[in-house]
């Protein structure tokens, strides 16, 4: 493949994703603000003051328990020289070939 390719092809991958990138952001941004518009009451209502007969309802959660505790206690002292295990592979035989000297 030649230099003007893939020049060619990097090119097209970045637009490709700049095109998909600028149409997410485009969706949310329109979406953000239609939530804004219809969350935002154009006029005050009568309905939206509140009856002085209800009593605020009190609502308990319980705690998080506490995190158990788990004490570590180091039974043995680790080894100071662990023991070193060597494995020899023998080659291939035969002839090494000519050259190989």
């Amino acid at each position: 493949m030649s230099t003007i390719h893939r020049a060619g092809v990097t090119i097209a991958g970045l637009a490709a994703a700049l095109t998909v990138g600028g149409a997410f952001v485009a969706q949310g941004y329109l979406g953000a603000r239609q939530v804004v518009a219809a969350a935002s009451p154009a006029a005050p209502t009568a309905a939206a003051t509140t009856d002085p007969t209800l009593q605020p309802e009190t609502v308990y959660v319980n705690p998080i328990p506490s995190a158990s505790v788990i004490h570590v206690t180091q039974t043995a002292p680790p080894a100071a020289n662990p023991p070193v295990i060597h494995v020899v592979v023998a080659g291939p035989g035969g002839d090494d070939g000519p050259g190989d000297d």
